[in-house]
């Protein structure tokens, strides 16, 4: 355990460590070179966040690029992922078991392989029970249009979970019960039959209204048509599919 920005070196290991914790990135910068009379192996152990999607990031590129170390281990993200910088592999090992319900499932280890003279060998090694519902990228499309309560409703959605599901479901079709329907009660409903889940309503139970000037326009052509219960429908089917329902 170390609290301040920290060069290790284990004799018995052939390895020298660079580590640096969290709140401290800003003072790596020194640490993170290859010593020409240092260890056969040498690699960092790093926390921070790396630049993406037009994010700064707290750790500046450069100074990994320039490292030449062996690898660089780097902590703060949830899911494995490798930033190759130059010649040194930069892995975050993500967590062993699930922490936020975006992160990459099943959760995972890194076992990285270091040999003098070669690029360092990661491989993830699945260890998590945590799962997506079958056959989906972890969002459930579920039609509720030929459940006529919601207590059927949930018995299904509860039939397809599982103590290790995490799942966001997107519940679509038309919603023809007597009782309304609300996404948080659902979610209420089946939280305790999964390990996480999210709601979201994208179905159609009422009659739709205009909102957007694109809306507005659609319905201003429909009433320039003849008066007609097939094309009231298609308007109808037309707002519920802009709204990002499904069929």
């Amino acid at each position: 355990l170390v609290l301040e920005p920290t060069r290790l070196r284990l004799p018995e290991l052939d390895l020298e460590v660079c580590a640096c914790p969290a709140g401290q990135e800003r003072r790596a910068q020194p640490l993170l070179k290859r010593e020409r009379n240092g260890a056969p192996h040498q690699m960092a152990i790093l926390h921070g966040s790396m630049p993406v999607r037009g994010e700064a990031g707290m750790l500046p590129v450069e100074w990994l690029e320039t490292s030449q170390l062996d690898y660089i281990a780097l902590g703060d993200w949830h899911s494995p992922r490798e930033f190759r910088l130059g010649a040194t592999p930069c892995w975050y090992s993500g967590a062993p078991e699930m922490i936020m319900p975006n992160q990459s499932l099943p959760a995972g280890v890194l076992l990285v392989d270091l040999q003098v003279g070669a690029p360092a060998q990661v491989q993830v090694v699945p260890c998590g029970e945590a799962v997506y519902p079958p056959n989906t990228d972890g969002v459930l499309h579920f039609d509720l249009s030929g459940y006529e309560e919601v207590s059927q409703l949930v018995s299904a959605l509860r039939a397809r979970l599982t103590p290790e599901t995490v799942a966001r479901i997107r519940l679509v079709g038309h919603w023809q019960a007597p009782l309304p329907l609300h996404p948080h009660e659902i979610v209420e409903a089946i939280r305790d039959a999964c390990l996480w889940v999210e709601v979201e309503g994208a179905f159609q139970s009422e009659r739709l209204q205009p909102e957007t000037p694109f809306e507005q326009m659609l319905e201003k052509v429909v009433q320039s048509k003849p008066p007609s219960e097939t094309l009231q429908n298609a308007y109808q089917l037309a707002l519920y599919l802009l709204r990002g329902g499904r069929l």
